[in-house]
């Protein structure tokens, strides 16, 4: 099946929504530790929305601007820096394939 996902130029660099990604059928699950300020994505789980990712501003801008938290993959510290676009979290595209493809 064909999938058209929405990517954005980011310092160079082309980012994904994570949630888009996820829906996608890529078989990754995200959950939040507001504790540990950790992002943890683990292939082979489903990924479920909560339905209130985006948070839209109301200026018809994008409001871009680094993700506070770390990305972890399978719980280690992956060093990926994500950012939030309008309330949703990007992730650089080539480091999410090279993820879900291992």
């Amino acid at each position: 099946r064909e999938v058209t996902l929405t990517t954005m130029k980011i310092f160079g660099n082309t980012y994904i929504p994570l949630r888009q990604m996820a829906k996608a059928g890529k078989g990754f699950s995200a959950e939040f530790d507001r504790e540990a300020n950790t992002l943890n994505l683990q292939k082979g789980k489903e990924f479920i929305a909560l339905g209130n990712e985006m948070l839209m501003n109301d200026s018809g801008r994008l409001i871009t601007e680094k993700a506070d938290f770390k990305l972890l993959l399978h719980g280690k510290e992956s060093g990926i820096q994500c950012y939030y676009v309008d309330g949703e979290v990007y992730a650089p595209l080539n480091e999410l394939l090279s993820f879900v493809q291992k």
